[in-house]
């Protein structure tokens, strides 16, 4: 595992946010914006099809998806950033593995 640590902390993403400050809390910020997206479109997607608010058509909230979808696209590349900048925050956390190596919901629901 110190291996793959280290091979990550040499790697561009590490120097990025070593040498610009600001992007850790951008990152931090646009991650937070790309869950919003992706569990309020889906989940209120969710809830229509389990019966709550029956009267909402769900056609136009269908045309929603590729919001959602850009959310999980930037939650996977904001995510990847902080990987690679901390990974031994990352290396030891039992969350962390199980976040990614087990299919999530949002997976699921987007693919």
């Amino acid at each position: 595992m110190d291996t793959v640590v280290y091979a990550v902390k040499t790697g561009w993403a590490f120097w990025l946010v070593d040498h610009f400050h600001w992007l850790w809390p951008l990152c931090e910020t646009l991650h937070f914006v790309g869950m919003a997206l992706l569990v309020g479109i889906v989940g209120v997607l969710d809830l229509r099809m389990l019966g709550v608010a029956k009267g909402l058509p769900v056609a136009p909230m269908q045309r929603l998806i590729p919001w959602a979808m850009a959310g999980f696209a930037i939650n996977l590349a904001t995510g990847f950033i902080f990987v690679s900048a901390a990974p031994g925050n990352y290396a030891a956390s039992i969350a962390f593995r199980l976040l990614s190596r087990c299919p999530t919901p949002a997976k699921q629901l987007l693919w």
